[in-house]
């Protein structure tokens, strides 16, 4: 299915340009939205030529509004994009293409692992949408031996009891039925991928531009810089009792 976003810009640029608070991007944004268009799309460059600060914050923070925050890599403005930082994150098993072997990792093996061109995006659900990812990884975990059961997560744990999730805490703090969380995810599984469609009806969309390989790659940097090895174990994430 095709989706129309709108970038807003030049909005900004003329309201800029005029030195007076009119067009104002914010009410643009609310006006496309109500038009039909599926997201915006913001700039927030370095010179601040289109976008200002507020205006992203604003934007960001409207309500059942997909946004596309394109940011350069400049600290500043990054500094900027993660005030929204991610409460979890969830990925998908299908994403990993090959198993890693016991003995030193090349940036080639984890190309082989992840050759997708999947960029990280961090995206805002109310409790509803949270309640049918949760069904989701529910469902998922107890497939049994297929190779797509389970969900990869990291910042929550669950435990499914008799079907039924008795116990989420995110960030080791119970689940909060009535707060809107922001999940980590890839841009792939965003838009719908692997059967997530409760992501598509997400509030907020940032596009981190950062590619879940490279995050993958620089991770493994770091550990490697303090002598901490890559090491595969269960930890209890997702518990489940029959």
């Amino acid at each position: 299915m095709k989706r129309l976003g709108v970038n807003i810009d030049h909005i900004a640029t003329l309201r800029n340009a005029r030195g007076e608070l009119h067009p104002d991007p914010i009410y643009a944004a609310k006006f496309a939205k109500y038009a039909g268009a599926d997201s915006i799309t913001i700039h927030l460059r370095e010179d601040r030529r289109h976008i200002k600060d507020l205006d992203a914050k604003k934007i960001c923070s409207l309500k059942n509004l997909n946004v596309n925050l394109e940011i350069s890599t400049n600290p500043n403005i990054v500094k900027i994009a993660t005030k929204i930082k991610p409460d979890f994150c969830v990925l998908n098993n299908g994403g990993f293409r090959t198993s890693l072997n016991k003995g030193p990792i090349t940036k080639g093996k984890i190309f082989e692992i992840m050759p997708f061109d999947n960029y990280l995006v961090v995206v805002t659900l109310n409790d509803k949408q949270l309640n049918e990812l949760l069904d989701y990884i529910k469902k998922k975990s107890q497939m049994g031996a297929s190779r797509k059961s389970g969900v990869p997560v990291s910042g929550i744990r669950m435990r499914i009891t008799d079907n039924e999730i008795d116990k989420c805490f995110i960030q080791n703090v119970k689940y909060n039925p009535n707060k809107n969380y922001h999940i980590l995810t890839t841009d792939y599984l965003a838009n719908g991928g692997d059967n997530m469609t409760f992501f598509k009806k997400a509030s907020n969309y940032i596009n981190t531009e950062v590619l879940l390989r490279d995050a993958i790659i620089d991770y493994i940097r770091e550990i490697n810089k303090i002598g901490t090895k890559v090491e595969a174990k269960f930890d209890g994430r997702i518990e489940i009792n029959q």
